[in-house]
C-alpha cells in the first residue's frame, strides 16, 4: 500500500489529508481527518473516509480528486500525480510526505 500525506484546511480549519494505493484491494483510498495535533490520540476525528463512500469507483483517480474537491480540501499537484503514479506501477510500501497547503 502507498501512503501520501499532506497537511491542507478546509472551511479555514487544519486537516490532515491520508491517500494511495491499495496493491491488495487494486483501489485508490482517501482519509480526510481534522488536525490531529488538536485532539489526543484517542480522540482524533475523520472528516472523510473513502472505504465509507461505495458510489465513487476508487478504481479511478478522478475519484479521489472529485472527493477532495467536495470536501473543498486543497492539495497540491503532486500529490494526486504521486498517487496516479503509484497506482500504474502498482506501487506498495511507499510513503512520501508532500508540502503542506497551510500558509
Amino acid at each position: 500500500m502507498s501512503r501520501h500525506v499532506v497537511r491542507s484546511v478546509r472551511q479555514d480549519a487544519p486537516v490532515y489529508v491520508v491517500a494511495g494505493y491499495d496493491r491488495p484491494l487494486h483501489s485508490l483510498y482517501l482519509q480526510v481527518w481534522e488536525d490531529p495535533d488538536a485532539h489526543s490520540r484517542l480522540d482524533n476525528v475523520v472528516i472523510y473516509a473513502s472505504h465509507l463512500d461505495p458510489r465513487r469507483d476508487w478504481s479511478d483517480i478522478d475519484s479521489v480528486v472529485d472527493a477532495l474537491a467536495a470536501l473543498s480540501v486543497p492539495v497540491p499537484g503532486t500529490f494526486i500525480d504521486a498517487i496516479a503514479e503509484d497506482q500504474v506501477l502498482r506501487r506498495g510500501n511507499h510513503l512520501r510526505c508532500h508540502p503542506p497547503m497551510i500558509a
